[in-house]
């Protein structure tokens, strides 16, 4: 670029909406955005094609200067409380992706203090960027967390808290401890689809890299470890949920979650340790236990090979490879084979030997797979029963924007 710049040159705008003075400001150049603000004073206010104003820009950037960010705010001070197309405000954009540093999140609170509680187009607060930022600090966290305290009980429109997301990318130890400290319910929270953190933590190693997964893994494991120990039942709980045509979904527990999404082989044996029955647990669609499940999206081998050596014999004790191994295959218990978690023999002999004892076992299990059911409906009836209000009040809305459209359109 020049150094010295006409107003038509300040003015002039590329294919995505942007004036020098937005490139400028993703450089974090302090002197050519003097100079351009100098000779077009209004594009401090001009928006890209992406509704970002030149302080979105300058924000949105882990290196950007406290220099830079003071100057565009104090020559527009209302462009703090400016969203963009997503419903960002710069407070946003500035702990998202590449987070800024701490000093810049500061300055932009104080600059306007209830940006803190602003959602943006997805329901998110700054909070929820901040903890789904790989990048973001534990101090810019830990300020949001201080500069909004009701932060931590927030949901977004994915029905996550914070401690959702946090969990849901593998953020740190210290991250998530920070975020159950301050509510430490929200273990047990759920998201629209049913999801506990647990299950969002099971499921994260699917979103690292595998050059950062051998670094990453061990973290995530301690992170599995404590959301068990700060609610041990939720290796239980099942993530079910319904669609607007109330048809439901999911039926899984964190292992299952963990073999559909590929977690590390450390992940998928703690949760098994922790609750040995899940090896025979099927989820609701696929009726698949995490076995299938793991095997059904390719998972990867190591945990494939430990999970067909804990499927075995109730009666002998011959694993599922050992069985293969001979020509057979383990058969599930025709008594309690309707329940969520059948016996497996791996023969009539086996199953007529142990019946004896496991009689009394398999009418608990139809029993229990009854009473589980009949929860499952309650709550799917529960939630088609909200679904339907919402439909009906989104319809209600409907009818009277197009009411209003209409008189709008006679007074034209």
């Amino acid at each position: 670029m020049p150094t010295k710049y006409s107003r038509r040159d300040a003015r002039k705008k590329d294919d995505n909406g942007c004036l020098p003075l937005h490139r400028a400001a993703i450089d974090n150049d302090i002197t050519k955005i003097r100079k351009l603000v100098n000779v077009y004073a209004e594009g401090i206010r001009t928006k890209d094609n992406d509704g970002d104003l030149p302080l979105h820009c300058a924000v949105d950037c882990h290196c950007a200067p406290v220099e830079v960010v003071k100057y565009l705010v104090e020559a527009y001070p209302d462009g703090v409380n400016v969203k963009n197309n997503d419903g960002d405000l710069p407070l946003h954009c500035a702990v998202s992706c590449r987070c800024a540093p701490v000093e810049v999140v500061k300055y932009l609170v104080e600059a306007y203090p209830d940006g803190v509680n602003v959602k943006n187009n997805d329901g998110d607060l700054p909070l929820h960027c901040a903890v789904s930022c790989h990048c973001a600090p534990f101090e810019v966290i830990k300020y949001l967390i201080e500069a909004t305290p009701d932060g931590v009980y927030a949901k977004n429109n994915h029905g996550n808290l914070p401690l959702h997301c946090a969990a849901n990318i593998g953020r740190t130890l210290e991250i998530v401890k920070c975020l159950v400290e301050a509510y430490a319910d929200g273990v047990r929270e759920k998201t629209n689809t049913g999801c506990l953190p647990l299950h969002c933590c099971a499921v994260s190693g699917s979103n690292v890299d595998p050059v950062h997964m051998a670094a990453h893994k061990n973290g995530l494991l301690e992170v599995v470890k404590y959301l068990v120990e700060a609610y041990p039942d939720g290796v239980r709980e099942k993530a079910i949920w319904t669609d607007l045509d109330g048809h439901f979904d999911g039926g899984q527990l964190p292992v299952h979650a963990a073999a559909y999404g590929g977690a590390p082989l450390e992940i998928v044996k703690y949760l098994v340790e922790a609750f040995p029955k899940s090896l025979r647990v099927k989820d609701i669609v696929g009726r698949r236990r995490p076995l299938d499940a793991a095997k059904f999206q390719d998972a990867p081998p190591d945990v494939i090979a430990y999970l067909e050596s804990r499927e075995a014999c109730a009666n002998c004790g011959r694993t599922l490879r050992d069985v293969k191994a001979d020509g057979g295959k383990l058969r599930v218990c025709s008594g309690c084979s309707g329940s969520a978690a059948p016996t497996l023999y791996c023969s009539t002999a086996c199953q007529k030997a142990a019946w004896p004892q496991h009689k009394r076992e398999c009418r608990d299990d139809r029993t229990r797979w009854s009473d589980e059911t009949r929860k499952s409906n309650r709550a799917i009836a529960s939630r088609i029963s909200q679904l339907a209000q919402e439909k009906a009040m989104l319809a209600q809305e409907n009818a009277m924007l197009e009411e209003r459209l209409a008189v709008l359109t006679r007074q034209v």
